[in-house]
């Protein structure tokens, strides 16, 4: 069930750099664009003999977690910690709920069982960013297209490797809901991450 989730982490690398503010001098959009077109090279190229998603899922878990002992302070790690949480959390809900819609296929079960299953990591980021609080609806807006290519990416894969279609993979999130949230968990797909959440107090 990783496939599906491809590149879901690598997007979330541009995201923690956006919202810690880094000097960008184009806009978001087209600067996260040209950076993970350049980490998508860079991870086919350490994995040539992988998919595209799954080269992509294991150089970005690499990248996310030194950039989480990279930070300096314990501010830092949180920042880079929830922004990293909050890419993560809406590409697996509204983005992929978007792109199943659009093949006609309803994914609430799944949306549903993914948000109850994440809904204490949720509570916890959104508590611990109060003085500094992310903007997730403009934050969705400017990063969609970007996330819309990795979900998209990792469909394709998921559909190319079990030889079916891609409404069928989501048809899978449909029938399998709470299954295919439960393998999809943050503990279980980035454990440095989802340690650094639980520690939250």
């Amino acid at each position: 069930m990783k496939i599906v989730l491809s590149a879901i982490v690598i997007v979330t690398v541009m995201l923690v750099k956006y919202l810690m503010n880094l000097p960008l001098e184009q806009p978001v959009a087209s600067k996260m664009e040209q950076h993970i077109e350049q980490l998508r090279r860079e991870s086919i190229g350490k994995h040539p003999e992988l998919p595209i998603s799954e080269a992509m899922r294991r150089d970005a878990l690499e990248r996310t977690e030194a950039d989480l002992r990279s930070q300096l302070t314990e501010q830092k790690r949180l920042a880079a910690a929830a922004a990293q949480f909050f890419g993560f959390y809406l590409m697996s809900t509204q983005t992929r709920a978007d792109y199943c819609r659009e093949q006609g296929v309803d994914i609430e079960t799944y949306l549903d069982a993914f948000r109850r299953a994440h809904a204490t990591e949720l509570a916890k980021v959104r508590k611990a960013t109060l003085q500094n609080p992310i903007d997730e609806i403009q934050l969705y807006a400017e990063l969609e297209p970007e996330f819309r290519k990795a979900a998209v990416q990792g469909f394709k894969d998921f559909a190319s490797m079990y030889k079916i279609s891609i409404r069928d993979t989501c048809k899978l999130f449909s029938k399998n809901g709470p299954a295919m949230a439960g393998a999809m968990h943050l503990s279980k797909l980035n454990p440095s991450l989802y340690q650094m959440i639980t520690n939250i107090q």
